[in-house]
């Protein structure tokens, strides 16, 4: 999902990017309330091993990610939004 939202960012699509990775936030954050291993967290399962370390590293490293990325497209369409304000603002 994070990969998906920096293709649509390359795009010039920040809206579906701003989407891409606030659902990547919302399955990471699925895994992390759970503990459960990603495989199980998608599939619904009970968790039967917790999460590694490593992965758990892997985990909070990608959700700082997708949090800074969102963070990043959020003002990028504030910003487009309050040029287009202004611009009709002072053409009208």
């Amino acid at each position: 999902m994070k990969d998906k939202g920096n293709d649509k960012y390359k795009k010039l699509e920040y809206k579906p990017a701003m989407g891409q990775y606030h659902r990547a936030l919302l399955y990471l954050k699925a895994i992390d309330a759970s503990q459960k291993n990603p495989a199980e967290a998608m599939l619904g399962q009970a968790s039967s091993v917790p999460l590694s370390p490593e992965l758990r590293h892997d985990v909070d490293r990608l959700y700082a990610d997708c949090q800074s990325n969102l963070a990043g497209k959020v003002l990028i369409v504030y910003f487009i939004n309050m040029l287009t304000l202004f611009a009709s603002v002072s053409h009208g």
